[in-house]
């Protein structure tokens, strides 16, 4: 069941997907161009609600380097493999693929078509289901080889035409367009044909026997002459409230911000027993039953360009899929309330993540290689929480218009991205340039290495006549995680009742920066608006002028007109006293010149001064140290 953490406005999706088979990338020497899928699902829609079907498979590849075998997976626990057509002339089918032997060796640039005949064991399988008059599919993140013969890796993106077959009172959709439906002796044909490639994970069918099944159109914003079919499947029981009002909307606000949706159409289907509460599958997301909350719509339909139109290099780059898919999420929820509901989750995702933080990284580089394990991957503090805050402080770092400008030019390059595969490594690479500020530092350091920054902040005042000076250093402590290079703001507040914001650039532990000012400092915030959102915070010694061996204490303080300032020094030094009003004027000064080592006492008079507060600063050769004295 997936676990759900309710928040200020719009609710983290903490999503358990369902565990599809995962493991170590195969042997790969060709590029699948096509999947063509013929599947006779009736018996499926019918009581017992077998999972057995038989099917027929058509794979259409070129061939990359020599090659005289293929190897294609296929979980033989669930899939089994009847035969293999010319040009196979062999086939050995073990626990996870299928070796298929050529009839002759091919070379790089060949194109070859494979028929493949298996058919589906009648057994449990979560990436395939059938009960209840639903069948569903959930293939994420390698369960694809699950219930058809493929490369199960995000990064061979393919064309896929479905022929599916089931009772004539059921409705069955999948990815791209409905080209036609047919009905013959009561069995109702569909054949869906995808225009654009897309990765295993995301071929989808969701069908149910007495569907309820909406159609729409949207209106491209670049193109509004163009008709997007928005179809909604649905059983009887359930109230879909007023998605299909709302989903007009948020594809005018998403292809606001990142370009016109990019498919040929766009399905929501709801269906039973559903083990994830939602899976973007490209232009058809399949949603657990009743839950068309805005929420996850918004989710899944940013989806469609962070993971199905741009899709994972490897499973090391999730990120890219599940960061952007929650944090659009929260942006949809500020269109509809304003920045601070922003603010408000961003910062509960964060204190959920200081909770509950596993304490490893948001990416690893072994997971590009062997797929980890499922609650790594999809895990919901890492994956859906911290991720999301991550991006955020991405957005703090370059400015609103850098960081939607640059994103917008990331799903729109057609060059480089869009209907292909994108590392992390890369995009930070593509937002770097584009963006004109270097950020290796930023995107090395919150998704390559685990945990977050611990400061222990010191700072000093130093006052002066009319003047301050202050030195503030920057510590982190951290023991599980290195050195966090950030841009940092500190807040400066002065006696007069002003401030003033300085941006500074902590590059190094234990950075000390020095800064003047021509008034008194009366505080120092760090990072006053939570720009750095991940991070821990303290001062770690008093805020104010360093302790000097004086000894000083002033008697009576209150006074009405006579203070005594008594003192003792190591070594002989001249001493100076500077009274200030708390306007930061001066209004009295006293040079004793030298004195010698020992206990001493002044006298200060303040006939003439109106009554209130005042700043004495008591000034050696070496230091400054300032205290205050009231006066009746």
């Amino acid at each position: 069941m997936k676990k759900i953490l309710l928040l200020f406005l719009f609710t983290p999706l903490f999503f358990s997907k369902t565990q599809a088979q995962i493991g170590a990338v195969t042997p790969h020497q060709f590029d699948v161009l096509n999947y063509e899928l013929h599947l006779d699902l009736y018996d499926n829609f019918l009581p017992p609600y077998p999972s057995l079907y038989y099917a027929t498979e058509i794979i259409t590849l070129q061939v990359d380097s020599t090659l005289n075998t293929l190897v294609f997976d296929a979980k033989k626990s669930k899939l089994i493999i009847d035969s293999v057509a010319f040009p196979a002339i062999s086939f050995v089918q073990d626990a996870d693929d299928v070796t298929i032997t050529l009839n002759t060796t091919y070379n790089p640039d060949d194109t070859l078509v494979i028929p493949i005949y298996y058919h589906h064991k009648d057994v449990v399988d979560p990436s395939f289901y059938a009960y209840n008059g639903y069948i569903y599919t959930d293939c994420e993140p390698e369960g694809a080889h699950n219930w058809f013969v493929c490369y199960d890796k995000p990064t061979d993106k393919a064309t896929v035409e479905i022929f599916v077959s089931g009772p004539e009172n059921a409705e069955i959709a999948s990815n791209g367009s409905l080209i036609d439906t047919t009905i013959s002796d009561g069995v109702k044909t569909f054949h869906w044909k995808s225009r654009d490639p897309m990765s295993t994970y995301l071929v989808a069918l969701v069908g149910k026997t007495n569907y309820n099944l909406d159609i729409n159109y949207w209106h491209p914003l670049t193109h509004p002459e163009d008709s997007i079919p928005l179809t909604y499947y649905y059983a009887n029981s359930e109230d879909i409230g007023t998605t299909e009002t709302t989903m007009p909307l948020m594809l005018d606000y998403f292809s606001e911000l990142y370009g016109d949706y990019p498919f040929e159409k766009y399905a929501n289907a709801s269906s039973i027993e559903f083990y994830s509460e939602g899976m973007e599958n490209q232009s058809v997301t399949i949603i657990c039953k009743n839950c068309w909350s805005e929420w996850l719509l918004s989710h899944e339909l940013a989806h469609q360009w962070f993971g199905d139109l741009i899709s994972p290099k490897s499973w090391a780059d999730i990120f890219m899929n599940e960061g952007f898919a929650t944090y659009n999420q929260l942006l949809w929820g500020t269109h509809l309330t304003g920045i601070e509901a922003l603010e408000d989750s961003i910062t509960e995702y964060a204190n959920y993540y200081f909770d509950e933080n596993p304490g490893f990284p948001i990416s690893m580089e072994s997971w590009a290689t062997h797929t980890p394990p499922f609650d790594t991957l999809f895990n919901d503090v890492i994956t859906y929480t911290k991720a999301p805050c991550v991006i955020h402080m991405l957005r703090n770092v370059v400015g609103d218009s850098t960081f939607f400008a640059t994103l917008k030019a990331y799903t729109t390059d057609t060059f480089n991205f869009i209907f292909k595969n994108v590392s992390i490594d890369d995009f930070a690479a593509y937002f770097s340039e584009n963006s004109g500020i270097e950020l290796d530092y930023f995107f090395d350091e919150w998704l390559k290495q685990p945990n977050h920054p611990v400061y222990a902040n010191t700072y000093y005042v130093y006052p002066e006549v009319d003047a301050s000076t202050v030195d503030y250093t920057i510590n982190q402590t951290q023991l599980d995680a290195p050195f966090f290079t950030m841009p940092v703001e500190l807040l400066f507040n002065f006696s007069d009742g002003t401030d003033t914001l300085i941006n500074i650039f902590n590059n190094v532990n234990n950075q000390i920066f020095n800064f003047h000012f021509s008034k008194i400092v009366t505080s120092v915030t760090f990072d006053p608006s939570n720009k750095i959102v991940l991070k821990e915070f303290s001062y770690t010694s008093p805020i104010n002028t360093p302790d000097i061996p004086l000894n000083v204490s002033i008697f009576p303080n209150p006074s009405d007109n006579n203070f005594n300032i008594s003192f003792t020094l190591d070594k002989p030094e001249t001493v100076s006293l500077k009274l200030l009003n708390m306007q930061g004027e001066l209004v009295y000064s006293n040079r004793n010149g030298i004195i010698n080592t020992g206990h001493h006492t002044i006298g200060l008079q303040t006939e003439g001064l109106n009554a209130g507060t005042y700043l004495l600063l008591i000034t050696t050769e070496s230091v400054v140290n300032s205290y205050i004295i009231i006066k009746n």
